[in-house]
């Protein structure tokens, strides 16, 4: 079990994990309790992460070893085979998220944890946008996702919604907020 990564986004797939046993109480067994989970390739390599700080904007993330990463003035790109994945724009605003996304959206958004943060996730067709506070900094991280459209045999085969969901979701390491 884990309090911390959505075990789920992993059934059939080879992963390595790392984590703690955590005691039983009374004739219960002691669970795994797992802190991190790392896709691992075709022939069990790790897929690999590149760390990424940005002081300025308060934000650290790590991105998978495939995708690259494009700074702009207000915002940070991440392409994958060429295409744009994942884009994280840093708004700076005295408004809370939900002021914020009333003004921006069209539907009410779903509640959602990223790391460690509480957010808002709103479905559009094929793309995904959230949006995390950091209200110590004044400032408001939108972060949209959109599926690449394969363009060779390997691209196929890699699974760029799982390494997004890796990414967005794990307190530990992927993306969190520096306040």
């Amino acid at each position: 079990q884990s309090p911390l990564v959505n075990l789920s986004h992993y059934v059939g797939k080879s992963v390595r994990i790392t984590g703690e046993m955590t005691e039983a109480l009374g004739n219960a067994q002691p669970v795994f309790k797992v802190l991190r989970v790392v896709l691992q390739g075709e022939e069990g390599e790790e897929i690999g992460k590149k760390p990424y700080e940005n002081k300025l904007a308060g934000i650290r993330f790590e991105i998978p070893g495939s995708w690259e990463l494009f700074e702009d003035i207000d915002k940070f790109i991440l392409r994958w085979g060429g295409q744009e994945v994942v884009t994280v724009r840093v708004i700076t605003t005295a408004d809370s998220l939900e002021v914020y996304t009333d003004n921006q959206e069209k539907t009410p958004g779903t509640s959602v944890t990223i790391g460690s943060q509480s957010g808002l996730r709103y479905l559009q067709e094929n793309r995904q946008r959230f949006y995390v506070p950091n209200p110590s900094r004044k400032k408001i991280y939108q972060i949209d996702f959109a599926p690449p459209s394969p363009v060779t045999e390997d691209q196929k085969d890699q699974k760029t919604e799982d390494l997004f969901y890796e990414f967005i979701e794990s307190k530990l390491i992927s993306f969190y907020i520096i306040c």
